[in-house]
């Protein structure tokens, strides 16, 4: 049992006639009392990103917004700290939008001087490009150590019935060095993303019943030197790897009754020693369900990259054993996850999710690949012929109360079941419990 908070702060006001400026702020965010954790701990360092061996991540200050933005007669501009989402959030999120069950707890900051501009021929239509410096994101850190830019550009159009967006990303990183690396050989990565996200109203306004469809795909392709071994010949590996996401989202007003059946895939690597890197990764603050992607896969994979970065069996670590953990986000699998919410009066929402997850690839543990050899080996000591994950079963409710001075008050609590696939045989044989309280308040 522990607990967690998370604090934002911010303020925003208009200068002249169209420009806005913005000051958000984060802080408080992570573990705050309760059991301790070390799995994944080396030395000072975790290799989780939300960390509960200590107090570190709540003592950060991250911005998340500090800009100036505006519109002009050629269209518009932002300069300065902002938030980064797109689409469903399968490649960036912004850290504030939920998900049906779990919390946001990062979202991607990036420093962006960017500008858009209407496209005259394509009615909805807008084109933006932009220059970053990340601040955070799934990859890097820049509190941390991590140094990564990247050129934006994209496309998007909104319509009555439908919208679209295409984005794509160049992308230069240095990682930042961990135990035994010099200083003169930092890990160097260069990657190109390409996000494709549309949304469809099925149904015309008016009806008893609603429905839309969204989709998300994303093809990331480039070069890592994260990718090292063999193969590689002591060149930078290859990145290709895919994600999607399908949604059917039905609604019934009248009766406050909400379903959705979600389908995600994130590729997974058959041979993670080989120079071509497959697995993708979803965004963390993207969640689906509780406990096994939550809590389970990442205390397993940090386990596994923490003993396989024992010095005293390896040497010198990789510097890219620390990506194969697990974040909290859907990594080489694919989920089917069917949801129903039904509002309950105007402050109650009760919630009822299922998921069944299957790994895109061989379910492997780098500890026990390593110690067989490099041939590919399950957490349990097996070969991974089986690649079902589990299934999960979650409860939720929440509850909103307006105030006034006090601000809105919302109170949610949820929990879930894991009942193991025969992938985590040997490791985990009996269904896992998760239950959490959240309390929140908004002025």
């Amino acid at each position: 049992v522990w607990s967690e908070s998370r604090l934002i702060l911010g303020a925003r006001g208009t200068a002249g006639e169209s420009d806005l400026w913005e000051i958000e702020l984060e802080a408080l965010n992570g573990y705050l009392l309760g059991e301790t954790s070390g799995v994944g701990v080396l030395e000072d360092s975790s290799l989780l990103q939300s960390v509960r061996h200590d107090r570190s991540d709540w003592l950060q200050v991250i911005p998340r917004k500090a800009r100036i933005a505006g519109q002009r007669g050629w269209g518009s501009f932002s300069v300065g700290v902002d938030t980064f989402g797109w689409g469903a959030g399968l490649l960036a999120h912004d850290g504030r939008t939920e998900s049906a069950f779990g919390d946001p707890r990062r979202g991607n900051a990036v420093g962006r001087f960017l500008i858009g501009a209407p496209v005259s021929f394509l009615s909805g239509g807008s084109l933006f490009a932009a220059a970053d410096l990340v601040v955070r994101d799934e990859n890097a850190e820049f509190l941390l150590g991590d140094r990564a830019v990247q050129a934006v550009g994209g496309l998007r159009i909104q319509r009555p019935r439908w919208e679209a967006g295409l984005l794509g990303l160049v992308r230069y990183q240095q990682d930042r060095l961990v135990d035994g690396q010099q200083a003169s050989d930092p890990t160097v990565s260069v990657a190109t993303p390409v996000d494709l996200y549309t949304r469809v109203r099925l149904t015309p306004e008016g009806l008893p019943v609603q429905a839309q469809w969204i989709t998300e795909l994303v093809r990331v392709v480039g070069r890592s030197e994260r990718v090292s071994n063999g193969d590689t010949a002591g060149e930078a590996g290859r990145i290709c790897s895919v994600g999607a996401l399908s949604t059917l989202e039905v609604e019934v007003p009248d009766w406050g009754v909400t379903a959705d059946l979600e389908w995600l895939y994130a590729s997974g690597d058959n041979d993670p020693y080989d120079d071509l890197s497959r697995s993708f990764s979803v965004h963390s603050d993207h969640q689906v369900g509780l406990v096994l992607f939550e809590h389970v896969l990442p205390l397993m994979t940090a386990r596994a990259a923490e003993r396989a970065s024992d010095p005293d069996l390896i040497g010198v670590p990789s510097p890219s054993t620390r990506f194969t953990v697990s974040q909290g986000g859907v990594m080489g699998a694919q989920v089917v996850n069917p949801r129903l919410a039904w509002r309950v009066g105007e402050s109650i929402t009760l919630r009822l999710g299922y998921l069944n997850a299957q790994s895109t690839g061989d379910f492997i543990d780098v500890y026990e690949t390593a110690k067989n050899g490099g041939y590919s080996t399950t957490p349990g000591g097996e070969s991974p012929s089986i690649r079902h994950l589990g299934q999960e079963v979650d409860l939720g409710m929440d509850v909103s109360v307006l105030g006034d001075r006090l601000g809105a008050w919302a109170i949610r609590a949820e929990g879930g079941v894991l009942f193991p696939g025969e992938a985590l045989n040997g490791v985990v044989d009996e269904s896992v419990y998760s239950a959490r309280l959240r309390a929140g308040v908004n002025w």
